[in-house]
């Protein structure tokens, strides 16, 4: 900093350049983590659902009961029980709308407790008038696909 309290070029560079080594620094070791999980994990499983028997919080559609599950749970703890042997370490989850209809919060909280590991594609009520909107809000919540198409409903 110069006397007169202004911060000089040099300074402003100096301090530019410190920055963006320290930060370089946290990505390659980030980049070095995800690396060697890959290694170990390089698969990514494209299309996978998972449920869950809390259906106090996860309620089914149409009032189902877990009877209808097949199997009875699937949770994400227990797809990557499965996969992690298998090589894959990230999944894109699928709402599974026989199940869980147009809600797909409980995807969306498994998306919140492993970001790095799973996407989502939800499915969406396209005959709501809201579409547009609720469309551009999931996107914020890990959602990076949309099932729009044929339902029960639909021929």
């Amino acid at each position: 900093m110069s006397q007169s309290g202004q911060v000089s070029r040099r300074h402003a560079l100096a301090s530019a350049a410190a920055l963006v080594s320290g930060s370089s620094l946290f990505l390659a070791d980030s980049k070095k983590a995800a690396a060697m999980q890959d290694e170990k994990h390089p698969w990514v499983d494209a299309h996978s659902h998972i449920w869950t028997t809390d259906l106090a919080k996860y309620p089914l559609r149409n009032n189902q009961a877990v009877d209808v599950l097949a199997p009875r749970s699937f949770t994400d703890e227990e797809l990557m029980a499965v996969a992690q042997p298998e090589g894959v370490g990230r999944v894109v989850l699928i709402q599974h709308h026989p199940y869980h209809g147009f809600d797909n919060s409980y995807l969306i909280d498994t998306w919140k407790k492993h970001p790095d590991r799973f996407r989502i594609v939800a499915q969406i009520d396209d005959k709501k008038g809201d579409v547009v909107i609720l469309m551009k809000q999931m996107l914020k919540t890990g959602v990076t696909g949309f099932r729009i198409g044929p339902r029960d409903d639909q021929p």
